[in-house]
């Protein structure tokens, strides 16, 4: 007797809000090879939160940093962030994996350099103005997932 096993159904994934949709969009579009790495997202909301916990006063707070780090409101576009962080564009290039965090975010603004480069940055010494905004993605950078 033949006996037929049906392959196990997987139910589809479930949808994606427009703005994760968006920050998936962003980074593939600066590194086309990048992967996503589902893993990392968990890592890029705990960053996040230890962002907004430094009331964004801190840019890259050393606190369990692990990872290398990039960030972006929703509303810029890849052309805007090549030509405006150049060293932030350059990072995402270097890396294979990449998870995100999609929701209330650092926003920083009138800085005196063109780029925040380094760990426990005070952006109140760069002349920053700081504004929390709905629809930021934070990303973690990884050679491996």
């Amino acid at each position: 007797m033949v006996r037929l096993v049906r392959p196990a159904v997987r139910p589809p994934p479930p949808p994606q809000s427009p703005q994760l949709q968006r920050a998936h969009y962003l980074i593939k579009a600066l590194n086309p090879r990048i992967q996503h790495c589902p893993r990392l997202d968990e890592e890029a909301a705990r960053r996040a939160q230890i962002w907004l916990k430094h009331g964004c006063k801190i840019a890259h707070p050393a606190e369990g940093l692990r990872y290398a780090e990039v960030g972006w409101p929703l509303y810029v576009t890849p052309r805007f962030i090549a030509s405006t962080a150049p060293y932030h564009y350059w990072a995402t290039r270097r890396y294979r994996y990449y998870g995100v965090y999609v929701g209330p975010g650092c926003v920083y603004y009138g800085c005196r350099t063109r780029e925040i480069i380094g760990v426990n940055v005070d952006v109140r010494r760069l002349g920053c103005g700081v504004s929390i905004e709905r629809d930021v993605a934070l990303y973690v950078l990884s050679y491996s997932c």
